[in-house]
């Protein structure tokens, strides 16, 4: 078979076709009143001659495009959508988004935000047609999502629509608004006038007043039905619109069958043999007939318009009309038996294969019953289908196969946990079968990519992770067998799954290094700029989230910045390099940069439909806005954040309520404090995070404080010391250490409170983390812990930048030394002094003005 357009998305040139002007004008009017013209008539009405006929007479420029089953996975829609686009548009086509994985939660922006693209990218006038529009299930996703896709269109880019059936009730909206026109049936049955008028194109010779008479009545205006008489007078003897009273398909059947037996047996075996073929052309015909005059055949189809079309295109490329092939396709299982129609198949499939079709391929060999071969071809084309995002493509061929074949064969089990992998559970069962299966047959880079995919749907739910440690152990094991990975997408793959295991469990430093030298050379690499790109996100968050080291973490953004900022970036790029942004900024002392960020990327994940990272941004807001003590902000992030919480695991849920408990602590709302604080608890528990755990437990230890039960408080905040020195967490534990002192202080121990407080200002000051992190929050807190500080002059510098950056105001108990913003001396002489430094005038000023 050629390769050439997919005639899923190629238009139908009609020749020898009477043209209908009365509808034609009838489309002129309806497009002149809505954007959408929704044609719908029963199969055989002549709605596709119709529609080609009047945008050809018309001119009108068109992406013309086929719903059929495989448009049950809006994936495959947008994808067949995107190419029918590329032949009109003279825009590049990489410019539209494929509808991949990170579009699952925001279907319905990423569908307007593809149809605002592609209305951008036509030429002004053009048309889209969406032809068998009837294939479509009810319950498709697809039918949920087109009606706001199509209304995003641009102004002057009209819709045809062509289906069997009325509009579905979605969208209902549009045509009680006006945006759709709806053209019916009963105005594209033929009058007597245009059946004359066919008859006259289709015999060459003018019909008998009485034949047209009784031809018109027994049709009742029925183009198909029509057609097929006009082959056959004979049959056009008796009286009654029949065709009223049965269903289309089986009077198409019953008179096509009189017709078909009458072709020559060449015709037949022509017919029969490209009939599971979605499209037909010369080369293809003569191979699966071995007939040298498969072409004469096809043409004279064609002339006769025996429900044959040929499609645009250089090269002569037919399609039969679906209610023809139907019934041939039917002949055909009568005719054959089971191994010669499963051979018919396995051809066709190859013809296709050659062709570079191999979802029609697979869909043929699926109906037919041809699993191994079915099975080869999934092997060999689920990874090109993935990267588009048509995993539910994959699943339905997968369904086609014994499930005894399934999970039997590595890879097979590995597509069908791509394909689950948001319902992470049921993945990781497929994956672990999946490496099971790769590692019995020595197969590394079947390994390696089942290892990764396995750790991802860790990160899915955000929980289980006490199931991390043996895969960890595993991957050990894998690396002696096999240090060099397959490929440095690969690698990269396997790098993030180690770094986001290591920060969700806990592991030392020791442990890491390597795996984090790697993965700063791999940000460089040439692996996917997406992959490279989330990598570096992740190395963001250790190196300043646990490491405290904000110069690393800076260092690793900047290499990654051209990721982000390349023309050819895709979105989700983009929205990892602003969330690593919001991060580093978040925690390095700079809230109103952090927050910039974080709107930034909200409004990107809002008009793209990408909501994947909405948990970092609303978690990122919360922490920026109580980094500048912006109670109102943080409420308003900490409410996003609740919402995203609900849609994901246990990790997201306690980081979230272990935010919303300082929003709330800050607030002066102890009893929610403590509800939230409890409940992040719990969840941090429930998911086997070491540092969801200390997180959670440092809010709960000041409430603690609060109340009076110190020693209730210290248990807390001395797990948590502990965890985060054996983590080298940082961050986690200078916020630990203050809380710890601030407990102390509160019981009276006064000595062993500055030992904590010493240490905590001391690991803020050498590391240069900014005093904007955890207990830091609790203002009234920070400045008892900043009076006792200055007070023993225990790191005094670290104190009095403490007091300067969160402007703390001094309590009762400040001693003399606290850094007031304003000094003024009175007594002796008159002395101003400012943040620590004393006001100089250049000249005499007078006394009243200066007092």
């Amino acid at each position: 078979m050629a390769s050439l357009r997919n005639p899923k998305i190629t238009m139908p040139v009609m020749a020898g076709v009477a043209e209908r002007g009365r509808l034609f004008h009838r489309l002129d009017d309806a497009s002149a009143q809505s954007p959408i013209v929704w044609v719908s008539a029963p199969a055989g009405s002549g709605k596709t001659t119709l529609a080609a006929t009047w945008l050809t007479a018309r001119r009108h420029r068109c992406v013309w495009y086929q719903i059929d089953a495989r448009d049950a996975d809006p994936a495959a829609f947008f994808y067949y959508l995107r190419e029918a686009a590329a032949h009109v548009s003279s825009h590049r086509r990489a410019t539209l988004p494929l509808l991949t994985a990170e579009y699952a939660q925001g279907l319905d922006a990423y569908a307007r935000h593809f149809f605002e693209r592609l209305g951008a990218r036509l030429p002004r006038g053009a048309w889209i047609v969406l032809d068998d529009y009837q294939e479509l299930a009810e319950a498709a996703p697809l039918q949920a999502l087109l009606p706001g896709a199509l209304s995003a269109l641009a102004d002057g880019t009209r819709v045809l629509v062509l289906s069997r059936a009325a509009p579905p009730p979605p969208f209902a909206r549009l045509l009680a608004g006006g945006a759709l026109a709806l053209v019916g049936g009963d105005e594209l049955a033929l009058t007597t006038a245009e059946t004359r008028a066919l008859a006259r194109v289709r015999t060459g010779t003018r019909i008998a007043t009485s034949s047209l008479a009784t031809l018109q009545n027994l049709t009742g205006g029925w183009l198909a039905g029509t057609l097929l008489l006009l082959e056959s007078p004979e049959l056009a003897q008796g009286s009654g619109p029949i065709f009223d009273r049965l269903e289309h398909q089986v009077l198409f059947d019953y008179f096509a069958t009189e017709l078909f037996d009458r072709a020559p047996p060449e015709a037949q075996r022509l017919l029969l043999a490209t009939a599971l073929l979605p499209e037909v052309d010369v080369a293809s015909a003569e191979a699966l007939t071995g007939d040298p005059g498969a072409g004469d055949i096809l043409r004279e189809l064609v002339r006769r318009n025996y429900f044959t079309l040929r499609l645009a295109g250089s090269e002569p490329h037919y399609r039969y009309h679906p209610l023809f092939r139907s019934f041939l396709m039917a002949r055909a299982r009568r005719s054959l038996d089971a191994s010669q129609a499963r051979a018919n198949a396995e051809r066709a499939a190859e013809l296709l294969l050659a062709a570079g079709r191999a979802d029609d391929a697979a869909s043929i060999l699926a109906r037919e019953g041809s699993p191994a071969r079915l099975a080869e071809v999934i092997r060999a084309h689920a990874p090109a289908l993935a990267r588009q995002g048509r995993l539910a493509s994959i699943e339905g061929w997968l369904r086609a196969l014994p499930r005894a074949m399934v999970e039997g064969d590595p890879w097979l089990s590995y597509w069908l946990g791509a394909r689950r992998a948001s319902a992470s559970r049921e993945a990781r069962i497929h994956f672990e079968r999946a490496y099971r299966l790769f590692r019995d047959r020595d197969d590394v880079a079947g390994m390696y990519a089942a290892w990764a995919s396995l750790m991802r749907t860790f990160f899915y739910v955000w929980h289980e992770y006490e199931q991390i440690d043996r895969w960890m152990a595993e991957l050990v094991d894998l690396r002696r067998r096999a240090p060099s990975f397959p490929s440095e997408d690969v690698e990269t793959q396997v790098t993030f799954g180690v770094l986001a295991a290591c920060m969700l469990r806990g592991v030392s430093p020791a442990e890491i290094a390597p795996w984090l030298e790697r993965a700063a050379a791999l940000v460089g690499s040439g692996a996917s700029a997406q992959l490279r790109m989330r990598l570096a996100l992740y190395l963001v968050m250790y190196w300043i989230g646990w490491r405290g080291d904000v110069a690393r973490a800076r260092d690793v953004l900047e290499r990654a910045r051209p990721l982000a900022t390349s023309p050819d970036a895709t979105p989700l790029t983009s929205l990892y390099w602003d969330a690593a942004d919001a991060f580093l900024h978040g925690r390095a002392g700079d809230p109103a940069m952090s927050l910039a960020a974080v709107e930034r990327g909200l409004e990107k994940a809002r008009r793209t439909g990408i909501a994947a990272l909405n948990p970092l941004f609303a978690t990122s807001g919360t922490f920026a806005a109580l980094a500048a003590g912006d109670i109102e902000s943080a409420r308003r992030y900490r409410r996003l954040s609740g919402e995203v919480a609900a849609l994901e695991g246990t990790w997201i849920d306690s980081y979230h309520h272990a935010l919303a408990a300082w929003v709330d602590l800050c607030g002066g709302d102890l009893q929610a404090a403590d509800a939230n604080a409890r409940a992040a608890l719990a969840a941090a528990r429930r998911s086997g995070s070491g540092m969801a755990i200390a997180t959670a437990e440092q809010p709960l230890a000041l409430l603690h404080v609060d109340r009076g039960e110190v020693a209730d408080a210290l248990a807390l905040l001395d797990r948590c010391v502990a965890w985060a020195r054996a983590n080298d967490s940082v961050l986690v534990l200078r916020a630990a250490l203050l809380a710890t002192a601030y407990a102390r202080l509160a019981g009276g121990r006064v000595e062993e409170a500055l030992v904590a407080l010493e240490e905590g200002l001391r690991i803020g000051r050498e590391r240069g983390l900014p005093p904007r992190h955890w207990a830091c929050w609790r203002r009234d807190v920070m400045a008892r812990l900043a009076a006792l500080a200055l007070e023993r002059g225990v790191e005094t510098d670290a104190a009095v930048e403490l007091v300067r950056e969160l402007r703390l105001a001094p309590p009762e108990e400040a001693p003399d030394s606290w850094p007031h913003p304003v000094r003024i001396r009175m007594l002796g002489a008159f002395e101003v002094w400012r943040d620590g430094q004393r006001v100089t005038f250049p000249r005499k000023v007078q006394r009243r003005p200066l007092e």
